[in-house]
């Protein structure tokens, strides 16, 4: 247990050590307490043992934290033994308290004399009822200190807020000011706006105006010209008239001399116009039955050369699709239908590839064959065109085609260039994908899906 402790002579003793539970230490001790030394007064924990300079008791807290300059001259503690007579004794043999150099009690003079001046006092035990009174005033020193340091502190917040509330509501007259002024401005411009709107109102009605008066002279104007033009009808008429007249004119002439000679003037200019206008009308009609007939020749002509041609073709065709009928008798998919040579796909193709199989390339050598064959009989001045048209049926398709348009047209371009390899001229080709859209069976069930995957090779012209 500790018996000696030295305080700094800059510090009043006892004022500089303070509890670990807050509790400031009087200068005066207090009255022991049982297992309790004086030393510890209003502590919340039981004193330590075995403890030396380097270790004190947590429940006494010097002035200076550990760590800080001058600690260890400001608090030396020693420990000397117990300060019980026994385990079970409850009655304090001694004491170690700080007193003043001195000896003179209670005066402070000593304290401030800058030097630190201690010494061991051995203190007898009192009896409890031989203590000193409770002194009450540090604790309502610090009250009020600790008020009045409240009062600051909600004084300053309450001045920072003023400050600060007054600033915002500058700020805000002034942004008001702005925004006022911006209003005026604001219905100047809207009033400016009106009156250029009223402006144009005034201008529109103006146009209207004009333009119901453009209406009306359109309309007058338009009144005038049938008019011209009825009076034409009316002249063209009386020429007309005329024209019939003139016989009855001529036989009436003696007896309307004064007007024979104007009447013979004007006859005489009408018909030099009218002999002009016959000599034109003559011209023309001239032409036009040298360009009838020129016409009628060159129709004549076409139509005979088409039908040539035409009889040429159907010829090649009957013959070409003849030959292949012989060729092909002994294979049902294989098979011509009108104008066409059909393939059904699972002849060249499998199913959903565009890849010629080895049977459908014998097929398509045996048309190649038969094409050079009657090739040597064909007119180089015949446009013939083989078209090759790729179908497919209208379910869909699940592989590397995206749509039956592509798969068509695929089986058409691997035909058309297995045909060219086989020395077909290329200029006689042509590849068409047309998808499932063509049927031959409009049926919704496999054979007719059957029937609808097909190659059709078509003979036609440019």
């Amino acid at each position: 247990m500790p018996r000696t402790i030295i305080t700094p002579s800059w510090r009043r003793w006892w004022s500089a050590i303070w509890c670990r539970c807050g509790s400031r230490w009087s200068r005066s001790p207090p009255k022991p307490k049982r297992f309790r030394p004086a030393i510890w007064r209003r502590c919340c924990k039981p004193p330590l043992t075995g403890w030396s300079e380097s270790r004190r008791p947590p429940n006494i807290w010097p002035i200076a934290a550990k760590g800080s300059p001058g600690w260890r001259s400001r608090w030396r503690i020693w420990a000397s033994g117990s300060n019980r007579c026994g385990p079970r004794c409850k009655t304090l043999r001694t004491t170690a308290l700080p007193i003043c150099a001195t000896s003179c009690g209670s005066s402070p003079a000593c304290w401030r004399s800058g030097r630190t001046r201690a010494r061991t006092r051995t203190a007898m035990p009192r009896r409890r009822d031989s203590l000193s009174e409770f002194n009450i005033w540090p604790a309502f020193t610090d009250a009020l200190g600790g008020l009045v340091m409240v009062l600051i502190f909600l004084i300053t917040v309450f001045v920072l807020t003023e400050v600060l509330i007054g600033r915002e509501i500058m700020g805000k007259d002034t942004a008001i000011g702005q925004l006022q002024r911006i209003i005026s401005h604001l219905e100047g411009l809207a009033g400016d706006a009106e009156k250029e709107a009223a402006r144009l109102r005034g201008r529109a009605q103006g146009l209207e105006n004009t333009v119901g008066e453009r209406d009306k002279l359109l309309a007058q104007l338009r009144a005038e010209l049938a008019a011209v033009q009825a009076a034409r009808e009316a002249l063209n008429a009386d020429k007309t008239r005329a024209e019939q007249t003139a016989t009855s004119v001529q036989e009436q002439a003696a007896l309307l001399s004064v007007r024979a000679e104007r009447l013979a003037a004007e006859l005489e200019r009408l018909n030099r116009a009218l002999a002009a206008n016959q000599q034109e009308l003559t011209k023309r009609d001239a032409v036009i039955v040298e360009q009838k007939g020129r016409i009628e020749a060159l129709d004549s002509a076409l139509k005979k050369k088409l039908l040539e041609r035409v009889e040429e073709l159907e010829k090649y065709a009957s013959d070409f699709f003849g030959r292949l009928r012989e060729v092909f008798a002994n294979n049902p998919d294989i098979k011509v239908v009108g104008d066409r040579f059909v393939f059904q796909s699972e002849v060249l193709f499998a199913s959903g590839e565009a890849m010629l199989s080895a049977s459908g390339s014998g097929d398509l050598d045996k048309f190649a064959m038969v094409y050079q064959q009657l090739a040597a009989r064909l007119p180089p001045d015949l446009p013939v065109i083989i078209e090759v048209q790729g179908h497919t049926d209208r379910a869909p398709i699940r592989g590397r085609f995206p749509s039956n348009w592509e798969l068509s047209t695929a089986r058409a371009q691997q035909v058309v260039n297995y045909l060219i390899q086989q020395g077909v001229p290329p200029e006689r080709l042509a590849a068409v994908g047309m998808a499932e859209y063509h049927p031959i069976d409009p049926a919704d069930n496999p054979e007719a899906y059957r029937r609808n995957r097909r190659i059709e090779l078509k003979i036609t012209s440019r």
